[in-house]
């Protein structure tokens, strides 16, 4: 077998020879990751230490669905193992084959898995395998759950009386994903020991506004038109797309529509500070409970704070005593503040009989329900915020760098999703997509109708009714 092969980079070559337990290259699309984690497969093989002249490993190569598997991973692989070197049967699970020598005449056995997710018995058959090392494409669209077995089945291979696995471990390509996202927490925040994440330079970076060629982007020798690959890639792609897939850089990037075109995060994200003279103004989303901590300025400005979500098995007093409350006491001290929530909040429990909002004032929540549970009337009240201008041209919105929730789904994380339908024109929802974004883009829908429509009852001096609450 003769392949010759070189890294398209430093940063993948370095990617190549790290022998972490676990580590991770991230980059843009066509900087050769792919290709990289597959040598990267190879060469921990080749370095296996021989029993009886033989280099015994086995290892996985893990995609989400099999339609990728086939179309990217696979492709790859054979276009650098032909079938005449590395034969493949595609019984699942779809397994590759190598038996070759090596200069030394020692022997490299290495048999390669290829599983992907959408089939419930692959999944349960990952939970036998005894593997050297795993590579993961795409981590960015693997659940941790998966990342975390993987982590458990290497080091099985080659069994101790053979003696074991001289390298074992888990390694893997991505796109950047969200700072929500494990592989985020993990490498940024947590960086346990024994875990590498190496970074390729993006195939664009952005300069006074303008994406323009990275002098340091890798295997631009390798891509049609060189530069050019991703001038073309960019054309007609949202901002967030272009700093993810051409910029390498964490990112939100959705399928769906946004539900504000709107927003604008270079405009509208602010390092804003409340105003110790006014109240704060809380919404609050009750059955998957979360708040937004919000102030509208004396010039009229609508400032998101903070935002706080949780996970939808915590009603809504326990949500009130053990994290909103705490998180007030120690970001907001002494602030007043005015709650507004979910109208559907005024429904009685079966339990009980109180409703959310009786809950709520138990635990010192004085809260009233929003004049309308109407989406399209809730949407408008932000976009007023978003379409208008204050003083010195400040945006009528600014959001905070803290209201992660906010943020991101004003990126696109709150979005209506896309029909399956046949034909070409994209059609989407009516109503957004539920997930942990929409939960905290309700509180603040509740918030803007609050404000916008108190606002516009002190201007005409009419007073605001309330169901369920009276006159205000």
């Amino acid at each position: 077998m003769d392949i010759s092969y070189s890294p398209p980079g430093p940063v993948c070559r370095e990617y190549i020879l790290d022998r972490s337990f676990v580590s991770m290259i991230g980059g843009p699309v066509g900087s050769g990751k792919t290709v990289g984690s597959l040598m990267k497969g190879m060469s921990i093989s080749m370095s296996q230490e021989p029993y009886e002249g033989v280099r015994y490993s086995r290892g996985m190569v893990l995609r989400n669905t099999y339609p990728e598997l086939r179309s990217t991973v696979i492709k790859s692989f054979q276009e650098w193992f032909p079938e005449s070197v590395a034969p493949i049967n595609w019984a699942s699970p779809i397994t590759a084959k190598l038996d070759f020598y090596l200069p030394d005449k020692t022997r490299v056995k290495c048999e390669i898995l290829f599983l992907a997710l959408d089939r419930p018995e692959d999944v349960g058959k990952l939970k036998s395998l005894e593997l050297t090392w795993a590579a993961i494409s795409e981590a960015s669209e693997v659940p941790k759950a998966v990342f975390d077995m993987a982590t458990q089945r290497v080091g099985r291979y080659p069994p101790q009386r053979w003696g074991g696995p001289t390298f074992y471990g888990v390694f893997g390509d991505t796109n950047m994903p969200d700072t929500d996202h494990w592989i985020y927490k993990i490498f940024e925040e947590e960086r346990p020991e024994g875990f590498a994440i190496y970074k390729q330079p993006g195939g664009l970076e952005e300069k006074n506004g303008v994406w323009v060629p990275h002098p340091e982007a890798e295997n631009i020798q390798n891509l049609p038109g060189g530069y050019g690959y991703y001038q073309k890639q960019i054309a007609g792609k949202a901002k967030e797309w272009i700093r993810v897939y051409a910029g390498a850089r964490y990112g939100v990037v959705t399928t769906g529509k946004p539900v504000y075109s709107q927003y604008n995060d270079d405009f509208h994200v602010r390092d804003v500070k409340p105003y110790p003279d006014k109240p704060l103004l809380i919404g609050l989303d009750f059955g998957h409970p979360a708040a937004v901590i919000c102030q509208v300025s004396p010039m009229g400005q609508l400032r998101v704070y903070a935002d706080i979500v949780e996970d939808s098995t915590m009603g809504i007093q326990q949500f009130a005593r053990d994290i909103l409350k705490p998180f007030l006491a120690e970001n907001f001290p002494g602030y007043k503040f005015q709650c507004v929530g979910d109208p559907s909040g005024v429904k009685r429990a079966d339990s009980d009989e109180k409703t959310a909002f009786m809950v709520l004032a138990d635990e010192g929540f004085v809260a009233m329900p929003a004049i309308s549970n109407d989406q399209k009337m809730r949407q408008e009240a932000v976009k007023k915020y978003l379409t208008k201008l204050v003083a010195d041209g400040q945006p009528g919105l600014a959001v905070s760098p803290n209201a992660k929730y906010i943020r991101k789904g004003f990126l696109g994380g709150y979005h209506f999703k896309r029909v399956q339908v046949s034909g070409w024109e994209a059609q989407y929802r009516d109503i957004p997509n539920k997930n942990e974004y929409s939960h905290a883009h309700d509180a603040l829908q509740y918030v803007a109708l609050h404000s916008t429509t108190a606002e516009a009852a002190s201007e005409f001096g009419k007073k605001i009714v309330y169901p369920q609450i009276g006159v205000v």
